[in-house]
């Protein structure tokens, strides 16, 4: 940390800016793709919805396919010649056989828009639901990560700007099994003599017990509990 007299002036690590850009992009694309086909699913079902017609199919091929779990697929013939696929659920398959009649939800304007069923203001809105759920679900998880990320920036930008530096010493290291990290305990004690017990994760130092070592220890006035060690200080940096 460099005098205090100094100017000094914070701004966040390239690698916080990397995750950052990386989770915004990911979160933008995952919305984009489910404006796109959620929007599409939607439309479509309130327009079967509206001038759907109902007739009768025939199944003509079940099948499965596996990704991570086992997904359903009913193939049919409606309307004359068109040709439909659908995913259902194992209740659904397992009563099904090639042959049986089928009911069918088509757009005399263009049957290739279809669903297998009907399409009733309750599945609408229980597909509307789904998808809210799915769009909650992408916001979370930048979210989940931004805010408690932007808290530890503005704890470690504190601590450059302002914090107090003071020697601590490791009192117990848990070394992870492959040896590439450890989970240590170390103890400081602050400005008014009041001793502390903090934990930290320091990676490398393979094969190396890091027990009574001594490591640099920064702290903000007030907030003692929330001391970092150097390694620890990866997401602002002083420029």
């Amino acid at each position: 940390m460099p005098e205090s007299n100094a100017p000094r002036k914070v701004q966040s690590t390239s690698s916080l800016r990397f995750t950052y850009y990386a989770i915004g992009g990911l979160s933008f694309v995952l919305l984009l793709l489910l404006a796109i086909f959620g929007g599409k699913d939607l439309l479509q079902l309130n327009a079967l919805l509206k001038d759907g017609k109902v007739t009768q199919g025939t199944i003509t091929f079940k099948h499965t396919a596996y990704n991570k779990t086992t997904n359903y697929y009913l193939s049919y013939a409606y309307n004359g010649s068109f040709q439909g696929q659908q995913e259902v659920d194992l209740s659904t398959y397992v009563k099904a056989d090639v042959g049986d009649p089928i009911t069918i939800t088509y757009l005399a304007t263009n049957p290739a828009i279809h669903r297998e069923g009907s399409v009733s203001g309750e599945r609408v809105t229980g597909q509307t639901l789904d998808y809210g759920a799915v769009l909650l679900a992408i916001l979370a998880v930048p979210f989940g990560f931004l805010v408690p990320t932007r808290k530890e920036f503005i704890l470690q930008k504190r601590i450059l700007l302002g914090g107090i530096q003071t020697e601590g010493q490791i009192f117990e290291d848990k070394i992870s099994p492959k040896g590439s990290f450890h989970r240590v305990r170390y103890r400081f004690t602050d400005n008014h003599g009041v001793c502390h017990d903090r934990k930290a994760v320091i990676s490398g130092q393979k094969g190396i017990n890091l027990k009574s070592t001594m490591l640099t220890v920064y702290y903000v006035e007030g907030k003692e509990d929330k001391s970092r060690i150097q390694s620890e200080l990866n997401l602002a940096k002083l420029i």
